[in-house]
């Protein structure tokens, strides 16, 4: 928000998280957690065969039954499925993923000279003298166009990000 202005930061903190941005990256998120922790998306995520609306009764049972859990619908669901088969199809990831030496959601905790304190979580943490030092971020795009996947990285300050982890 600030790179667009110090009223639109503000504005965001003030505002505080908007809840139709955080149900819109859901399917996102299951994407990330299908990857990365496969045995853990039952415990976070649920699927619901209808239409989402808090004032009808049966969503509203629905939610109080799975209290604390991510609801996706069912095109949602089956989205994320494809997208998550598709990356561990490919023959690079799936082995690294296998690779004893590769651990996922990596908590890393350091101390910049410059910016002091600092945390992040890499998503793909590989060391092994075949393959060297591998660390990955995971990030779902609704296109396959390299230039328009550099550009939206570019506009997030992803490069950034992942040069900050390293």
């Amino acid at each position: 928000h600030m790179r667009k202005s110090p009223l639109h930061y503000r504005y965001a903190v003030d505002a505080g998280p908007d809840p139709s941005l955080a149900q819109k990256l859901a399917m996102f998120r299951a994407v990330h957690t299908l990857v990365l922790e496969p045995f853990q998306f039952t415990e976070e995520y649920v699927v619901y065969d209808g239409r989402r609306d808090k004032r009808t009764k049966a969503y509203q049972q629905f939610l109080s039954e799975h209290m604390g859990k991510t609801v996706l619908n069912v095109a949602e669901h089956e989205q994320a499925l494809a997208i998550a088969e598709a990356v561990t199809d490919h023959s690079w990831v799936s082995e690294l993923l296998c690779d004893d030496n590769t651990e996922t959601e990596v908590p890393m905790v350091w101390d910049d000279l410059i910016a002091g304190p600092c945390k992040g979580k890499a998503d793909i943490l590989h060391w092994s003298q075949e393959k060297g030092l591998i660390v990955a971020d995971l990030k779902t795009f609704n296109t396959t166009d390299g230039k328009q996947i550099a550009r939206i990285g570019s506009q997030n300050g992803w490069p950034l990000q992942f040069a900050h982890y390293l």
